[in-house]
């Protein structure tokens, strides 16, 4: 009898305390997780940011630009909700970071070249001058010339 109720004690026991291994496991890997990739999202989120200053004078770019942002947040957005799931598979959310980061990294490629495009001029008109700025050529106002 003491050996059955001994048994019965570590069976509860053990099933009691496999929980708590399994949360400090997924807690182990959502820390791991947080380590490895929010220093990147930040990165990407700076890089927008600076693309989203220099291009603000191009309505189609500025477009793009703020489209990625919200992306970006958005997928930060499902990230944690995922991680404080504890029954969403931690593979899943790694594939979707590295996929995202992947995407935004292409982006970021095609907002650095078109911001290698943008030129700037000034424009005069008496002793008014006025920066202009495009992608390609820039072109000044009616009745401003080319310094």
């Amino acid at each position: 009898m003491k050996k059955l109720l001994l048994a019965l004690f570590a069976v509860t026991l053990a099933l009691s305390s496999a929980p708590a291994m399994a949360e400090g496991t997924r807690v182990d890997e959502v820390a791991a997780f947080h380590a490895k990739y929010d220093a990147q999202f930040d990165q990407v989120l700076v890089k927008f940011t600076a693309a989203k200053a220099k291009l603000s004078f191009d309505k189609s770019s500025l477009a793009l630009v703020n489209n990625s942002i919200a992306n970006l947040a958005e997928t930060r957005r499902v990230i944690d909700l995922n991680l404080a799931d504890a029954n969403a598979p931690m593979a899943n959310v790694i594939r979707l970071a590295d996929e995202q980061l992947g995407m935004f990294s292409l982006t970021n490629f095609k907002l650095d070249n078109l911001i290698a495009k943008v030129k700037t001029v000034t424009c005069v008109k008496g002793k008014t001058s006025k920066k202009v700025s495009a992608i390609g050529t820039p072109k000044c106002p009616a009745g401003y010339k080319k310094k």
